[in-house]
């Protein structure tokens, strides 16, 4: 029953017990969405937004999200869970995925997909009116490079835009 709206909604509460605002998010992958949605809903708290692997009107590759689920909720060898990552986009080609192959909780990527599908675009989308800095790399099939560029062909200028050659969806060890 939880929606990205409940996920900003402690965002928010942290960045004011804090006396933190405006803050400055930061989100990647689905912490885009909460962070948007933060932005959407409460905009007085946010200076501006940075999207990693930002994701929004252009699906996913159903390949690559079924070899992403298979590599975090499956138990896979070694070499099975890199090419899942590799099918995925998720790194790179060249990149190592070993960097991220401990720390998944497949309960947490199945309440944030929850999430996700309970929240309509439209509520965490636009980010309210807050600054935007996306930044995306141009191999990662799952936040698909093509919602970056549509994001900017929306909001125009408030929307800086980093593409990053050999980058995938997993940009912060990758780059």
């Amino acid at each position: 029953g939880v929606d990205d709206h409940d996920f900003a909604a402690d965002v928010g509460e942290a960045i004011a017990a804090l006396d933190a605002a405006p803050a400055h998010l930061i989100g990647h992958a689905y912490g885009n969405c909460v962070a948007r949605c933060l932005a959407a809903d409460r905009p007085g708290l946010i200076g501006g937004v940075v999207l990693l692997a930002a994701g929004g009107v252009v699906p996913p590759e159903p390949a690559a999200m079924a070899a992403l689920h298979r590599a975090v909720t499956q138990p896979l060898d070694d070499a099975a869970w890199c090419e899942a990552m590799q099918v995925s986009g998720f790194f790179a080609t060249g990149s190592d995925p070993m960097v991220w192959r401990s720390g998944w909780w497949p309960e947490t990527g199945e309440a944030q997909l929850a999430a996700r599908n309970a929240t309509p675009l439209d509520d965490w989308w636009r980010a309210g009116e807050a600054p935007l800095l996306v930044i995306q790399g141009l191999q990662d099939r799952i936040g698909v490079p093509e919602n970056g560029w549509r994001l900017r062909e929306a909001l125009g200028e408030r929307v800086r835009l980093v593409d990053l050659p050999d980058v995938g969806h997993a940009l912060l060890p990758e780059a």
